[in-house]
């Protein structure tokens, strides 16, 4: 009967903790938090390339927290990103602004020279030879 009731006690323990820990997770969103566009809808694929990089919010819709990396499926049509670069010391970027088309992927790649910081926008498509140049964003 004791060990009956130390099993039961430790099971529900770990039940409680998980428990705990889905209810934690769950509950830390942000309003209005960006959700990934389903996959099987057209979407295109928004990546950042660099560790320093992170992407704040998306169409107005603040990213969450919870992630490990910078890959975000997003809607077609006129999108606003808004980056953020730097380990420590952040430094925030104006809204940058491109079309997403469905089907390609746009990569965020980060430069860092003696007198100003830059962020590109790079878009690769099924349809096409290379990548392209659309948007970029300084921060003197």
């Amino acid at each position: 009967m004791r060990l009956f009731a130390l099993v039961f006690s430790s099971r529900s323990r770990r039940i409680g903790g998980v428990l705990a820990i889905i209810l934690l997770l769950a509950g830390c969103a942000y309003p209005n938090q960006f959700r990934n566009a389903d996959r099987h809808s057209p979407h295109a694929l928004l990546v950042g390339k660099s560790s320093v990089l992170l992407v704040d919010w998306i169409n107005t819709q603040k990213t969450t927290f919870w992630r490990c990396q910078e890959r975000y499926r997003i809607p077609p049509g006129p999108t606003s990103i808004k980056v953020l670069t730097g380990f420590w010391d952040r430094l925030s970027y104006l809204p940058i602004e491109f079309t997403a088309r469905a089907g390609c992927r746009y990569t965020l790649r980060h430069t860092n020279t003696k007198d100003v910081d830059k962020v590109f926008v790079w878009e690769i498509c099924p349809d096409s030879a290379g990548d392209r140049l659309v948007a970029e964003m300084s921060n003197p």
